[in-house]
């Protein structure tokens, strides 16, 4: 959106990585998967290309909550791009 005076930002826009915007999407819907704060939670992040895994854990309350990553993020090139190539690889040798 446009400011509405010239001191007021348009917006707020905080970059971050495929994993912690799952991980902040996740948190969102705490409530539906019945995480409660102080609890842990891994995001698995299986694409194209790569698998990304990241442990995370709810800090504060529900109503204003925050996460914290726990230990390092991680990935591989282990996506389903490899599994197909692999699948025609075995084909070509039958």
């Amino acid at each position: 959106g446009m400011p509405r005076t010239d001191d007021e930002p348009a917006f707020c826009l905080l970059p971050n990585s495929e994993p912690e915007a799952g991980a902040i999407h996740a948190s969102t819907l705490a409530t539906l998967h019945h995480l409660r704060p102080s609890q842990s939670f891994l995001l698995c992040d299986a694409g194209g290309g790569t698998v990304d895994t990241a442990v995370y854990k709810l800090m504060g309350q529900l109503s204003e909550l925050e996460i914290a990553e726990m230990c390092v993020r991680s990935g591989a090139n282990t996506g389903s791009l490899f599994v197909d190539l692999k699948f025609e690889e075995l084909l070509r040798r039958m």
